[in-house]
């Protein structure tokens, strides 16, 4: 009988046991929401896994069972508290009434008293639950199990001194291990919750001091080049959204003059010679400006780990740096101001497919962000709820030679300037007590007692459950910025007076392109048609008279002065581009797709061709002149590259793409080969002789520089044999 029964209960012990783990693994994170809905749909879980192993007892006689009910309900009463207990101890209760029997009452008792000493320990217990050990579960389960006991002599007495005599020894010695088991189950579970929410809040503050730096930061994959994790100042920077920047590297925004240099420092780096290293640069801003940063690089890899990121923070110091070309500028001539115009206007793009994204773990998120704090230029601190400072970063020490003890609290006050002392403190209590973000610029000693201008930014801080907890705080030495702005005002004068001179330069310039356009129009042109006219009148006057090889000759005059009047009209159409004021504005495809079809209409007939125009069209914004001359040029070239005995075939389309409109025209033709991409755009560039394909080489120039006169481009998409698919991006409309 006590074998039997030792084996019963061990398997309704290990069915518990089994139940709770899964229901663990399953709703785990749900088991300790503080909220009253929770609460009782928790204490139905239990109730349920209750009536299970209820199902499942060990029958000692009809009318008296045993199953580990008590040992789930105290673990309920010990972890989950009242509601979910008193829930789960009515589900089961009501299942013992169910069943009766002569233990019925018995049973019903020992699921009320197992419930409440669970309960009761959890309220009178002086320790966090998470810390309780495996032996006061023991003792726990001891003491439930011995009540459990005792409630048998509610029982007739002759029947109770016989159920204690075979039952006493396996419940004392199961019960309890079978409470330490599941109750160790409920530490894990607590245990780690607290470790996810410590992590979590650990992550959410080094977030925030990397989101809201002043300057920018980024993580750089040291063997690719591309950017990892950018924060928002490194996105305003350059211009990028923080996706498109993911899909770039540091070498495709750099401006190609400063990329040796960078690169060499790099290696440097690479090579362990250089801790870290800075150096101002320029990078390509997205929409073509040429944007100078003050750059630091730190290695993210510890010493004897191979190599994997880089940190690198980024202070724009255009306006210093403007200040020096101007100075610059105001000692050498004219055209390197327009020199510097024209690369200014450039656009680097350079878009990288196959977007890398990683989860990391919450512990390497913290390292990763307490890296970025100590490894870059920046002072950082951050403050309590009581305005005391808690948190000085390395730099910060290094910049005031103090301790962290000396700097802790109120004591960093100590190394502003008297005369900036009063103000500071201001600015700070107020805005801390508004909880408003700050910005003030203040004199700090520095570790050799200098003092120097520093900016410092001042942010609330907020937990994960957006409490406010204190202020982070980012300050930059600005220094030769003020003095830099000190030197820009007086160069404004001059500047401008300078600009209004190349502007009548300038001017000047046009005037004379405008008189060459009107000698070439009307000078040249004039001894052309002379040329062309008596070539035509001795061809019909004479033609006869002469011989096949003087026929020959005529002939090949006459083919010459047609392709030189043609030349020259479209020399004029390439100069008259542009020669006007753009007039920017939206344009809708459909009735200017319908003139030019009605244009080319006899064209298209005659190379019996399709023009197949794919509705709707979505409308860019831009000069309706400019853009008819860009689809009137493609339209023709399509029209006159096709392949030899097959109808050219022809689509326009419009689409938009984040956030410009993307004209498509695609044919069927003999098609590009990839080394001529760049060179078709340029003026007089032909790959094929006048026999082959007629033409001058100037349509696609005029292409390029419409688009380009729009704030557009074009490029060429094309496979040899195949047609070719030339794509216009400009403004989107809308």
């Amino acid at each position: 009988m006590i074998v039997s029964g030792a084996l019963a209960i061990l398997q309704n012990a290990a069915l518990l046991l089994t139940i709770a783990l899964a229901f663990d693994m399953t709703a785990g994170r749900f088991l300790f929401k503080p909220k009253l809905a929770g609460q009782i749909v928790i204490g139905l879980g239990i109730a349920l896994i209750g009536m299970v192993i209820m199902l499942t007892p060990w029958y000692y006689q009809p009318g008296i069972i045993f199953d580990t009910r008590s040992v789930l309900l105290s673990i309920s009463g010990l972890f989950f508290g009242t509601i979910p207990t008193a829930v789960a101890m009515a589900g089961t209760a009501a299942l013992r009434l169910y069943q009766g029997g002569i233990a019925t009452w018995t049973g019903v008792s020992v699921i009320i008293v197992s419930g409440l000493a669970g309960i009761l320990w959890r309220h009178f217990r002086p320790s966090p639950l998470v810390e309780i050990s495996w032996r006061e579960l023991w003792l726990f389960g001891l003491f439930v199990h011995v009540l459990m006991l005792a409630l048998m002599l509610i029982l007739p007495y002759s029947t109770a001194v016989r159920v204690l005599s075979d039952i006493a020894l396996p419940v004392l010695t199961i019960y309890p291990l079978a409470v330490v088991m599941l109750g160790s189950l409920m530490i894990i579970r607590l245990r780690r919750d607290r470790d996810t929410e410590m992590l979590r809040e650990s992550e959410t503050r080094f977030r925030t001091l990397f989101e809201q730096a002043a300057a920018g930061v980024a993580q750089i994959d040291i063997r690719t080049g591309r950017f990892m994790r950018i924060n928002r100042r490194f996105c305003d920077i350059v211009g990028y959204t923080r996706n498109e920047m993911e899909q770039l590297t540091y070498q495709s925004i750099t401006h190609p003059e400063d990329l040796a240099a960078d690169n060499a420092k790099t290696q440097r780096l690479l090579a362990g010679e250089i801790r870290e290293f800075s150096m101002e640069k320029r990078y390509i801003h997205k929409n073509g400006r040429c944007v100078w940063v003050n750059l630091t690089v730190s290695p993210l890899w510890e010493q004897g780990q191979s190599p994997n990121g880089t940190v690198a923070i980024v202070i724009d110091i255009t306006k210093r740096k403007q200040a020096e070309q101007a100075t610059h500028a105001a000692r050498t001539e004219t055209e390197q101001l327009l020199k510097e115009s024209d690369r200014q206007r450039l656009v680097l793009l350079s878009l990288i497919e196959d977007q890398k994204s990683a989860e990391i773990a919450l512990k390497e998120s913290e390292t990763r962000y307490r890296s970025l704090a100590n490894n870059g230029r920046m002072l950082i601190w951050s403050a309590r709820l009581d305005k005391l400072c808690d948190y000085f970063n390395e730099p910060w020490l290094e910049f005031t030679g103090r301790t962290l003890e000396q700097e802790w609290g109120f004591g960093w006050a100590e190394g502003v300037h008297p005369d900036d002392y009063d103000r500071c403190v201001q600015v700070y209590n107020e805005a801390f007590d508004k909880r408003e973000k700050f910005s003030i610029v203040y004199r700090l000693r520095r570790h050799d007692g200098e003092y120097r201008w520093l900016i410092d930014d001042g942010v609330p801080r907020y937990d994960h459950k957006s409490d406010f907890v204190g202020y982070l705080g980012y300050c930059l030495d600005i220094t030769e910025r003020i003095e830099a702005e000190q030197e820009v005002l007086r160069l404004n004068v001059y500047l401008e007076r300078r600009v209004s001179e190349r502007t009548a330069e300038l001017e000047q310039a046009n005037k004379e392109l405008e008189s060459f356009s009107y000698s070439v129009s009307h000078d040249l042109r004039a001894p052309l048609r002379a040329i062309n006219g008596f070539a035509q009148i001795l061809a019909r006057r004479h033609s006869d008279t002469l011989n096949d090889e003087g026929r020959h000759y005529l002939d090949n005059v006459i083919e010459a002065g047609n392709r030189m009047s043609q030349l020259i009209e479209d020399l004029l159409e390439y100069s008259r581009t542009g020669r006007r004021a753009v007039q920017m504005s939206p344009i809708a495809l459909s009735p200017l797709l319908k003139q030019l079809s009605a244009t080319f209409a006899e064209r298209i007939t005659a190379t019996q061709a399709t023009l197949e125009i794919i509705e709707p069209l979505a409308s860019p914004i831009g000069d309706a002149t400019l853009v008819g001359q860009i689809l009137s040029n493609l339209l023709d070239n399509a029209l006159i590259y096709r392949k030899p005995d097959i109808p050219p075939i022809i689509a326009i389309s419009s689409r938009i793409n984040k956030g410009q409109i993307i004209i498509q025209v695609t044919d069927n033709g003999i098609g590009i080969e990839p080394e001529y991409y760049d060179k078709i755009f340029q003026v007089f560039q032909r790959l094929h002789n006048e026999d082959e394909y007629p033409g001058t080489g100037i349509g696609l120039a005029i292409v390029a520089k419409s688009a380009r006169m729009m704030g557009g481009s074009v490029e060429v998409e094309s496979t040899p044999g195949n047609g070719s698919t030339f794509s216009i991006r400009l403004p989107a409309a809308n």
